[in-house]
């Protein structure tokens, strides 16, 4: 992923498959979008947090917005702070193969 933007395409595009399997509605894909690509530039996830604190502080939306968009915030957390664990896991898990495999090719040429 080259910016944090990609990390919100890809989770659109999961609730998009969602919908095509009609395990969500195109409605819900719509408010995700609307809600989500407004923050286009964060750089970590303490930084994105403080600024969807300063979108649910606007005080020109309704209390009914509010918990639309503070669920569509929790929902997207969740699964990023589960997406960077996932990959975190999978890159050590490839590293010790590849290092594994590495070590017995070495063994192997020295005998």
């Amino acid at each position: 992923m080259n910016n944090n933007f990609d990390y919100i395409q890809l989770y659109l595009r999961n609730i998009y498959n969602m919908v095509q399997r009609d395990q969500r509605s195109i409605e819900t894909y719509k408010q995700y979008k609307k809600y989500l690509t407004v923050f286009k530039k964060w750089e970590d996830i303490n930084e994105l947090i403080s600024l969807m604190n300063k979108e649910l502080q606007n005080r020109q939306i309704s209390n009914n917005s509010k918990l639309t968009k503070r669920n569509i915030f929790k929902a997207f957390l969740s699964w990023y702070t589960k997406w960077i664990i996932f990959i975190w896991i999978i890159t050590v898990n490839l590293y010790i193969f590849v290092r594994k495999k590495v070590d017995v090719k070495l063994y192997q040429r020295r005998c």
